[in-house]
């Protein structure tokens, strides 16, 4: 990635911003040093009353519409920090004479959060917590991020130097950061009754033909999963685990648990951006938040790999006892088979009541789908810009064909196993951040 460099008239002066034991695909995270010096070899003369290098993240968006002129886009700096710059590494006449060559060296640390007067236009804590977390560079990266070309993150090294009568002197290097993002609780989805973009639970009629008299209800429920770690070193990830509850609840005399015939999984990265301050999450958000901030969601899918279950142990539990767990092994007792999963039921010549219902347990341990040409990046929530990550889980019963259909949110985290490279505390200062209307400085374009 070569420094991007503003000219000044017709001359481009040399402006070289190189960082010390940094390549192309190195990968920084919260507490990484990021030391070297920038050097200033110009063509003519610069004169300058003063010198600024900058670490900075922005975030830009764009609405594409079918409407003549720019579309509508909106560019958030949410970062900005600015390097203490000592007098003895600048020319003491103030001007950068041709032909000279000057190093002016800088180091910064990447935080761990961003300060909260960048965005605190929120109703509850939790955004507030979200919001100043640093979000992942998205866009910049050499395989596929699944975001969309008009939603994009970037860390830059940024050096400036102001000029009287004509534009500043500029000129940019980007960084590629993936910031620690540790476990956080479940989704508290009981406060979005609502909400539909998730189904934690789903229960269905079981017929055993398409015209046959219904035998039971089958339920299936689960619970949000352990969430997917990321390694920064070689953005490798961690496997979990989906966690499923079965419950089969007869109506008729005699009536057993259905046959499962398959379980399918895919994986949904969802990026949502908008224009203007999310201050709500936008994965739960309600109708009336989404019409006073809209937003656009932009979806990707792949499907996860999983081993099918060889075989489901089912509990019976009855009105007058507590339940029983077995596995069907004595002669002359029914045993159910399908081609994926056997279920077993162990029956004896006791008199008991007829079963209330039956239920059973499934752990399937799944990782992400990834390759050289596509990543995850992690779960985030920041001002313009979000992304979340949903797992669609399909279980399709016996002959008659019933399906069962469940939405999981799962988190994408980063592991924190940074060791920074620079000794002591670097020279630099976070920069003004102006009063007045939050979260600053957005730009938007009409």
């Amino acid at each position: 990635m070569a420094p991007i460099r503003a000219s000044l008239g017709q001359r481009e002066p040399a402006i070289d911003i190189k960082i010390n034991n940094h390549f192309d695909s190195k990968v920084y995270t919260c507490a990484s040093g990021i030391s070297g010096s920038v050097v200033v070899t110009p063509q003519k003369d610069i004169p300058f009353d003063s010198f600024h290098i900058f670490f900075a993240g922005t975030a830009d968006t764009r609405i594409d519409f079918l409407q003549r002129g720019a579309p509508p886009s909106s560019i958030h700096t949410f970062l900005r920090l600015k390097a203490q710059v000592w007098s003895g590494h600048l020319p003491e006449s103030r001007i950068f004479e041709a032909g000279q060559t000057y190093n002016v060296p800088f180091a910064f640390l990447v935080p761990s959060e961003l300060d909260p007067r960048v965005c605190n236009d929120h109703h509850r804590a939790t955004e507030q917590h979200q919001h100043q977390r640093l979000p992942p560079t998205m866009g910049g990266w050499d395989a596929n991020d699944q975001a969309p070309e008009v939603a994009k993150i970037g860390y830059y090294i940024k050096v400036r130097i102001p000029q009287n009568n004509s534009k500043p002197i500029e000129s940019s290097r980007p960084l590629r950061v993936l910031p620690t993002c540790p476990e956080d609780p479940p989704l508290p989805l009981h406060l979005a009754p609502d909400n539909d973009r998730y189904r934690l639970t789903q229960t269905k009629m079981i017929r055993p033909g398409l015209f046959s008299s219904k035998i039971g209800n089958l339920r299936l429920t689960a619970t949000q999963p352990n969430p997917i770690m990321l390694s920064v070193n070689d953005l490798s990830t961690s496997g979990s685990s989906l966690n499923l509850d079965l419950e089969f609840t007869p109506v008729l005399i005699g009536g057993v648990p259905p046959e499962i015939y398959s379980i399918t999984t895919r994986l949904r990265s969802t990026t949502f951006f908008s224009l203007t301050h999310l201050n709500y999450p936008p994965d739960l958000g309600n109708d009336a938040q989404i019409r006073n901030c809209p937003l656009t969601p932009y979806s990707t899918c792949h499907r996860i790999p999983i081993r099918q279950p060889d075989e489901l142990v089912w509990e019976r539990q009855y009105a007058s006892e507590d339940p029983e767990k077995s596995c069907f092994n004595e002669p002359g007792g029914p045993r159910l088979e399908s081609p994926v999963v056997q279920c077993c039921l162990r029956s004896r010549n006791e008199t008991r009541s007829q079963p209330i219902k039956y239920t059973t347990t499934l752990a399937i341990p799944f990782k992400l789908p990834t390759s050289p040409k596509t990543m995850f990046l992690p779960t985030f929530h920041s001002c313009i810009i979000s992304r979340t990550y949903t797992i669609n889980l399909v279980l399709a019963t016996g002959k008659s064909g019933t399906v069962l259909s469940l939405e999981i949110p799962i988190q994408v985290g980063v592991q924190d196993t940074n060791i920074s490279s620079i000794t002591g505390l670097p020279e630099y200062i976070p920069d003004e951040i102006p009063d007045g209307g939050m979260p600053p400085p957005y730009g938007h374009v009409d």
